[in-house]
């Protein structure tokens, strides 16, 4: 949505086209966003008869939040959702899940209604809010650095997860929206947050990954041994190593190189077991990138 009007945007109340451009704006580094949702209402009453259990699953980026359960038709979170960003561009998608009958954290709910704000640093030091009112029309609002918060109701849409395929009013929800704190890493100078860096050299844009080799893995065929092989996962990057035959101890000496990724922090690699019918796993190993940044560089 933001990408298809980001260059005509139509900015409340005087709906006026105002063009945004993001020259001038450094790299974005550790900066916080954070928000609250004070509740909703409105929300579509299908049985009366037994009271309802609500709970929030807030994803900010790739982050994913749970609220408390709280139950009854007009529930009041009073939640303070927050997650460290590297992007100049977010999508935070609030979801409204009935969990009656479940028990909290459980797998089965019914989404009653979501809303999706989109978020961007559209100049330095400040933070701009989009999202729908109740006609679909966009609702937006820069804020500045100094600026407090931002107090909006708008009302809930169907989500991608809605299983009653129903249409019409799903209910409002309250939010209270703060401009982020930036902060900046500037790769020609070295500067983070407004100071200067004690390392000035550039965050890495890409990684180079080699997988040499595994010692003792579990042996899952008849034989006593395995024909090993790992798969490696990074954001949008994934690929596959070759199958080591008949070993406990392979020998890949493989290497992969990727583009830093402003949607994930960890590096998964995952060993599996060649089988005929079904691969069987071996194990798995995650290593956070910040250990890479703070001269990591064997695991």
């Amino acid at each position: 949505f933001l990408e298809s009007v980001i260059s005509q945007a139509l900015v409340e109340p005087q709906r006026v086209p105002v063009p945004l451009s993001f020259k001038g704006v450094p790299q974005v580094s550790d900066s916080v966003v954070s928000f609250d949702v004070v509740g909703c209402s409105g929300i579509k009453i299908i049985d009366r008869s037994v009271t309802r259990r609500l709970q929030l699953r807030v994803r900010i980026g790739p982050y994913m939040r749970k609220s408390a359960v709280v139950e009854g038709e007009e529930p009041e979170f009073n939640e303070t959702f927050e997650a460290k960003i590297n992007a100049k561009k977010l999508k935070i998608v609030v979801k409204l899940l009935d969990v009656t009958g479940t028990e909290e954290g459980g797998s089965s709910w019914e989404c009653i209604g979501e809303k999706v704000i989109e978020m961007t640093c559209s100049q330095k030091d400040t933070t701009t809010y989009w999202l729908k009112d109740s006609s679909g029309m966009p609702l937006c609002r820069t804020m500045h650095d100094f600026d407090k918060e931002w107090r909006v109701t708008s009302a809930l849409e169907a989500g991608r997860s809605t299983s009653h395929h129903e249409s019409g009013d799903f209910g409002h929800v309250t939010l209270v929206l703060r401009p982020v704190q930036w902060a900046y890493f500037d790769e020609r100078d070295g500067y983070q947050g407004g100071k200067k860096s004690r390392d000035s050299r550039a965050e890495p844009q890409s990684y180079a990954l080699r997988v040499s080799r595994a010692r003792d893995l579990m042996a899952k065929d008849s034989n006593g041994l395995s024909d090993p092989y790992f798969k490696v996962k990074y954001g949008a990057f994934a690929a596959r190593s070759e199958t080591c035959f008949r070993t406990l101890n392979p020998v890949w000496s493989e290497t992969f190189v990727f583009e830093r990724s402003h949607t994930t922090d960890v590096i998964k690699i995952k060993f599996w077991d060649k089988d005929k019918i079904q691969d069987e796993s071996l194990g798995y190993i995650d290593i956070p990138v910040r250990l890479v940044h703070q001269g990591n560089r064997k695991f």
